[in-house]
């Protein structure tokens, strides 16, 4: 697999009726699905252009993004030709970074609009390992190990009600120490809004990862990407501005093809999940193993 290279990726979809709910549901649909089909993180999006048939008017496809979070991502909304019997087409060219080959990369039609090109339909999905998220970092010592283990985020807790806090300060330090392209992802449990945006913006976090009971509504507007942990796995359809869940793996296996993004807990960072797109590895539980 070669150094990340600027590829495009290719999405199109369907939408069921000209209103605005229809038009959000099925854009974050095939974002996601786009995302999840090429393994990428969202600050591997470059730009984003939206192309909609000349039927579809009650709202533009970007503010969908928008609504996932993608703030800091240019999107652009473009109208298109109309397909012959296609109706309410939308359609996406993702620019994005990616090891991938030009031949590795998996352009989404879903629904109707996989008449438009059924040769890319038919494409495998490249096999790429998933992400993974060490969680619990609270010294340098952690962070040394973590990243020698191939680490790709690492988590910091700063809620001082759940196990492994660390003082903002501390994090502040060791997040700016980190070399290029570690992510950094804050975690939280139904700490209030205003402490999270103050954490964040303090810390530099890339990420926010809530655990606790908060609701859609406490999901929603943060330039940050969200992922949420969920009991069930039905339960993600009650989010839909969240990036990714975090499930357990029975949970993780009811996930299918087009499903949001979706991580799950293991006791060891040898252990991987089919079908997750990242594993969380608590640094308390495998402490014994360091």
């Amino acid at each position: 697999m070669s150094h990340p290279r600027v590829r495009g990726i290719r999405g199109a979809t369907t939408v069921p009726a000209n209103t605005p709910e229809a038009i959000r549901q099925a854009t974050q649909e095939l974002l996601l699905a786009m995302v999840e089909a090429n393994h990428l993180d969202v600050d591997d999006i470059v730009s984003i252009i939206f192309s909609a048939s000349q039927d579809l008017n009650a709202a533009f496809p970007a503010a969908a993004a928008r609504g996932l979070g993608w703030v800091h991502i240019p999107l652009l909304d473009l109208q298109q030709l109309a397909a012959p019997d296609l109706p309410r087409t939308l359609r996406i060219l993702m620019h994005a970074y990616t090891p991938l080959s030009q031949e590795e990369i998996r352009h989404v039609y879903l629904g109707e609009a996989q008449r438009l090109r059924p040769d890319l339909c038919q494409k495998p999905q490249p096999l790429r390992p998933a992400r993974v998220l060490v969680t619990g970092i609270t010294s340098q010592e952690d962070v040394h190990w973590a990243l020698e283990k191939g680490a790709h985020a690492l988590g910091f807790v700063l809620e001082p009600k759940c196990p492994g806090y660390v003082n903002p300060e501390k994090a502040r330090d060791l997040i700016q120490r980190l070399p290029p392209l570690v992510s950094t992802v804050g975690i939280f449990q139904d700490t209030p809004r205003y402490a999270v945006q103050e954490l964040t913006t303090f810390c530099r976090l890339d990420w926010l990862l809530f655990l606790g009971e908060e609701t859609p509504q406490d999901c929603r507007g943060y330039f940050q990407p969200v992922i949420k942990k969920v009991a069930r796995w039905e339960d993600h359809r009650r989010y839909p501005t969240v990036a990714a869940f975090l499930v357990s793996q029975e949970e993780g296996a009811k996930a299918g093809p087009g499903a949001p993004p979706f991580m799950v807990p293991v006791p060891s960072l040898q252990e991987r999940v089919p079908g997750a797109a990242a594993v969380l590895v608590d640094l308390k539980n495998i402490c014994a193993g360091r």
